[in-house]
């Protein structure tokens, strides 16, 4: 039987669409098609007394059997059991379970989307936006230029704390996936943007003898939450005419202007805190014109 833990029955189902929705920054009907998979599975372990940390790998199998011989065609079930993957791999993530029931679930083959990519000149429009006489205006352009500058994904700058950020040092220590630790340097532009922000205005919503340690707090002092930061993200997206991304997007646009200026893939593996750098290798494929002239100056046979 796996762990169990107490958290009341659905809210893991919320978490782990907030979780798909601002950290992964996955498509809103792959977020519906995710929430409606897991749902239903979820009902039919409630109709066997059981709850999602009580599930086995068994319970997941049957379940998944039986849709297919109900007529679920394959692609749907490869589906489900992706969702599912997904699901238990979040509960891990955030502490929810220690072992994961779908870990030996088969892995379906998907065809990976290459990321969006903003150019340089997108951002600068798209954080010109951000009203530097505004107490939010502020903050949120201090939280997009680390995100950029830095390549943080949304939930470590959410739970980036005042020991992590050096700005004299101009580094910040960064906590990824797995606890895993990295130290990343922070851009001039992001150092005057967070300077301006905690000389302005981290104060005025902190408080009067604040103890909360975020670095980026709400209108009520606590720790802004990365589904707030998507928010507010998405509603800048909207007024600068950029529909259709995510501050996941802002990584992306740092990993791959770190490859346009000639960075090699171990150095954006380390800065991304990626574990392998098979996952590095996507952005690789995002610019094409950049390794055929990468080829043509330094292989030897590149302008033959």
């Amino acid at each position: 039987m796996s762990d169990t833990h107490a958290v009341q029955p659905r809210d893991e189902v919320a978490l782990f669409v907030d979780y798909l929705t601002s950290e992964r920054a996955l498509a809103p009907d792959t977020v519906r098609a995710y929430r409606s998979s897991v749902t239903a599975f979820l009902s039919s372990l409630r109709l066997a007394g059981k709850t999602a940390f009580e599930a086995d790998l068994s319970d997941i199998t049957n379940y998944l059997v039986r849709g297919q011989a109900a007529g679920a065609d394959p692609r749907t079930v490869a589906k489900q059991a992706s969702a599912l993957r997904q699901f238990y791999g979040f509960l891990i993530l955030d502490g929810l379970m220690k072992t994961n029931p779908a870990r030996l679930l088969p892995s379906p083959k998907m065809t990976k989307r290459l990321p969006a990519v903003l150019s340089v000149e997108q951002i600068d429009a798209l954080l010109d936006l951000c009203p530097r006489d505004d107490v939010y205006g502020i903050r949120d352009r201090a939280i997009y230029e680390l995100m950029y500058s830095c390549g943080l994904r949304i939930s470590e700058v959410a739970g980036l704390t005042l020991e992590c950020l050096s700005l004299t040092e101009g580094v910040v220590r960064v906590l990824g996936k797995g606890s895993k630790e990295r130290m990343v340097p922070v851009s001039g532009r992001a150092r005057a943007a967070l300077t301006d922000y905690m000389a302005r205005v981290r104060r005025v919503l902190a408080g009067p003898g604040s103890r909360e340690e975020a670095v980026f707090l709400s209108d009520r002092g606590a720790a802004l939450s990365r589904k707030t930061i998507w928010k507010n993200f998405r509603a800048l997206c909207i007024r600068a005419g950029i529909p259709g991304v995510h501050p996941h997007t802002l990584r992306h646009s740092f990993a791959t202007h770190l490859l346009q200026g000639g960075a090699g893939l171990r150095d954006i593996q380390e800065l991304l805190g990626h574990e392998n750098i098979v996952t590095t290798q996507i952005y690789t494929h995002v610019d094409p014109e950049l390794l055929r002239k990468v080829h043509a100056e330094f292989h030897p046979r590149g302008r033959a």
